[in-house]
């Protein structure tokens, strides 16, 4: 992802992952070198937002929330269906 944001921009690098990574350093561990992948990684998707670079799923809460009122696009009513279905509530 770093080098797909140098070489071919922010853009790119937001559909091949950029956003994907949880910085969970699990690629420092592998790296015989040790790099700090995720520290390089920190700054890239705040650059891509600033941007309006956003993952697609954003655009899906977004669309949503105006639709719906909520992230689920589910009614109100559809959202509290599994109260009846005779879950505890407590």
């Amino acid at each position: 992802m770093i080098h797909t944001a140098f070489q071919r921009g922010l853009e790119e690098a937001a559909r091949a992952g950029l956003f994907a990574c949880t910085l969970c350093k699990g690629c420092v561990d592998k790296c015989p070198g040790k790099i700090d992948t995720p520290g390089m990684i920190l700054r890239l998707p705040q650059r891509a937002i600033e941007e309006g670079i956003k993952p697609p799923a954003c655009d899906v809460t977004t669309k949503n929330i105006g639709h719906t009122g909520n992230v689920f696009s589910l009614s109100h009513e559809e959202r509290l269906d599994w109260l009846e279905e005779g879950e505890p509530t407590s």
